[in-house]
């Protein structure tokens, strides 16, 4: 059901030790980083830098721009453990690692031009909107200038859920208070609104002046108490938080949210955690479920908590198979590890679906070529088909070392990478930022 209902008053990581990582083969699951999304511009779906985790306000991970025709490393370099997807701007390539540091290195040369510290992890991509860097650790967001300094920090009150979507001088995120989308004048942090019970764990993308967040919902009654939860989506109003509209018919046949939405200009696409069908249409404006995609061969399968990636008529998601809870090797060995499945937009039908021995793969998008990143790996496909074009092996592979003196791994799979003039940028949890390009 989708209502119109008045003004009301995560992710998802997989941790294993060292002895268990070492007894994996190509056949575990692992689930993604969940993304940042953002850009000065609301109704921008383009842009020659690759300025959020998913490209664009639609967070829709398709550029106009030319990716790599050979796949030459250009450059590597060694950093701590990086748990978040590389953005670019004007030349400049930035990522956050474990251990709460934001890099800044030149695209060209993979030097380091400057760091900056938050104090925590930082697990979400940064976001670049009017030559500012935003970029969230566990409960705090950062403003940061394209020389390192700092703008201003704003307390979230509680613990951040997601990237920063930042439109139209506001930059919202998700927190746990509450299950609120909360919302920031980007200028200078201070407090607009924010709006409880408007899901948790995705990061939310804006596109026409809504809002949009998927996770859990909670609807309030007149005394502000609250009412009902479920898992669904909701669209808000980006200037007052009021809501638009709810979606509420989540079941557990369907799964459950995993992914960050993707919006194009008719719909909102998103992952489902788990079940036969793992991906789900929304109509843009009206939130009335469109379709869901119905894959009896993927059962069980998992959706990465990166959006999906969209091209028109066409919907690219990363589904990996189910594995033991113990030993995470695969349930069915029959099946690919992970899969990259190519969908119609508008009927949901399957055109392709293209089986790799890797760990879940995310995918990002060129002009006509579809990149596939996985732990040290990228591959191109070509989208009509999913055949792979080319294969890259960096030298960084899987995570296994210690973490900060932990031995243990928080594993996510590839964090999708960045295409920008010819050149892919991707980042590895083992510790590393390489360049692939003419």
């Amino acid at each position: 059901m989708v209502s119109n209902p008045t003004r009301s008053p995560g992710e998802t990581t997989t941790t294993v030790s060292r002895r268990t990582a070492l007894q994996l083969t190509g056949g575990l699951v692992a689930l993604s980083l969940a993304g940042c999304l953002g850009s000065a511009e609301t109704e921008t779906f383009d842009h020659e830098d690759w300025l959020s985790l998913g490209h664009n306000n639609g967070n829709t991970g398709k550029t106009s721009v030319q990716g790599p025709s050979d796949p030459d490393e250009r450059w590597s370099v060694d950093t701590e453990p990086i748990t978040t997807a590389p953005v670019v701007a004007d030349d400049v390539v930035y990522a956050g690692s474990a251990d709460g540091t934001l890099y800044a290195l030149d695209l060209e040369t993979g030097d380091e031009l400057w760091t900056y510290s938050v104090g925590e992890d930082i697990y979400y991509t940064p976001t670049i909107a009017e030559d500012t860097i935003y970029v969230a650790d566990t409960d705090t967001v950062h403003a940061v200038t394209t020389d390192g300094d700092e703008e201003w920090t704003a307390d979230a009150d509680g613990r951040i859920h997601s990237a920063c979507t930042v439109s139209d001088g506001r930059l919202h995120v998700s927190t746990d208070v509450r299950t609120s989308i909360l919302t920031l004048e980007a200028d200078s942090g201070d407090e607009l609104w924010r709006e409880p019970g408007a899901g948790l764990g995705s990061t939310p993308a804006v596109v026409d002046e809504t809002v949009y967040s998927v996770g859990q919902i909670i609807e309030f009654d007149e005394d502000g108490e609250p009412e009902d939860s479920f898992q669904g989506a909701v669209a808000l109003e980006a200037e007052s938080g009021e809501r638009q509209w709810v979606y509420d018919e989540w079941d557990s046949d369907g799964g459950l949210p995993m992914s960050s939405p993707a919006v194009d200009d008719e719909r909102l696409y998103v992952g489902t955690g788990s079940g036969e069908r793992p991906l789900l249409a929304l109509g843009r404006d009206s939130g009335e479920e469109q379709w869901r995609f119905d894959a009896p061969e993927l059962e069980a399968a998992h959706v990465s908590n990166a959006p999906p990636v969209v091209d028109g008529d066409t919907v690219y998601v990363s589904v990996s198979a189910e594995t033991s809870s113990d030993t995470l090797e695969l349930v069915d060995d029959e099946q690919d590890p992970s899969s990259i499945v190519a969908l119609e937009a508008e009927t949901g039908e399957s055109r392709w679906v293209s089986g790799t021995d890797e760990l879940g793969p995310a995918v990002a998008m060129g002009v006509d070529v579809l990149y596939r990143h996985t732990f040290g790996q990228v591959t191109a496909l070509d989208p009509d088909n999913g055949e792979p074009i080319w294969t890259h092996d960096s030298e960084f592979g899987l995570p296994w070392e210690e973490v900060d003196g932990v031995d243990s791994v928080e594993l996510t799979s590839g964090t999708q990478p960045a295409v920008v003039d010819e050149t892919v940028i991707a980042t590895t949890q083992s510790g590393g930022v390489y360049a692939i390009g003419e």
